[in-house]
């Protein structure tokens, strides 16, 4: 799917809100080149979304690593991670069904120059 390499973690932390999706049988073929070449994905209105999918017990994370072979992959903002931070749980949901960790870090008056890509120059 143009990478290198990849694998699969049995328990997935998501660093973001959106939603997991339950994909029972993918069908995915050795030839695929993306996941919608998969015939699971064929129709993207029968993929479920949930918020609290098994409480992401079931979760399963595609892992892809090296170096991208498709281009434009530099141009994406990757976002900032802040590691080993404390934090608490709170709830995820309003019928307090899931609970998700909250960074008791904060971080004020922040610059970020030169984030993403820069279509009119050469970096």
């Amino acid at each position: 799917m143009g990478y290198t390499d990849g694998g699969f973690l049995k328990w997935h932390l998501r660093n973001n809100d959106t939603y997991p999706l339950a994909m029972p049988r993918p069908d995915c073929h050795p030839g695929a080149n993306t996941l919608w070449d998969c015939p699971g994905f064929a129709d993207p209105n029968a993929i479920r979304l949930s918020e609290n999918l098994c409480q992401g017990e079931d979760d399963l994370g595609l892992v892809c690593w090296g170096a991208p072979i498709f281009k434009g992959w530099a141009k994406h903002w990757k976002g900032v991670q802040i590691y080993n931070s404390p934090f608490t749980y709170v709830s995820a949901d309003p019928d307090h069904v899931a609970v998700q960790r909250e960074s008791l870090s904060r971080i004020e008056y922040l610059d970020i120059l030169y984030a993403g890509y820069d279509g009119y120059g050469t970096d």
